[in-house]
């Protein structure tokens, strides 16, 4: 299933995240190494909803009080009846991926390169980042209008 993937992907990015984690605190930059360490454990969660909290692999059945507004049935948060938050999140954090390091003055990069590295996407990341971006501006905002061109439904 995509969401196995998906979740076996953000795992990875979770250790990824965890060892630059590791490595921030020990060259002494405690507050990039706490940064880190948030990313590392919003992606483990991303990945615990990407797999409705084992409830599939465990047989486990939805709460009634989840089911009221979760449209799939599932123990997760991400399938939720009204998406506009969860949207509107991924848009901002695929702009941010997308253009942060573009948007940066030069004389910042040049004075704070550490922080610029850290805190901006590199550039090899930037379409992953852009895709994203591109997807739900175009469901949220523009599908209503392409949408009978390409064959979507709003």
């Amino acid at each position: 299933m995509a969401e196995d993937g998906t979740a076996i992907a953000h795992v990875l990015a979770s250790v990824i995240a965890a060892t630059n984690t590791v490595a921030l605190f020990k060259r002494d930059l405690a507050a990039f190494g706490y940064l880190y360490l948030l990313l590392s454990i919003g992606l483990l969660l991303v990945a615990g909803d990407e797999l409705s909290w084992g409830q599939r692999a465990f047989n486990g059945s939805t709460p009634e009080w989840i089911m009221s507004w979760n449209y799939q049935d599932e123990t997760t948060f991400h399938n939720i009846v009204d998406e506009g938050y969860l949207a509107a999140f991924y848009l901002l954090v695929g702009f941010y991926g997308a253009f942060s390091r573009l948007l940066v003055p030069k004389s910042l990069k040049v004075r704070h390169q550490l922080a610029t590295g850290l805190l901006t996407p590199d550039w090899y990341l930037v379409l992953y980042f852009f895709f994203a971006f591109a997807l739900y501006l175009y469901y949220s905002c523009f599908l209503w209008w392409f949408g009978p061109v390409f064959g979507d439904e709003a």
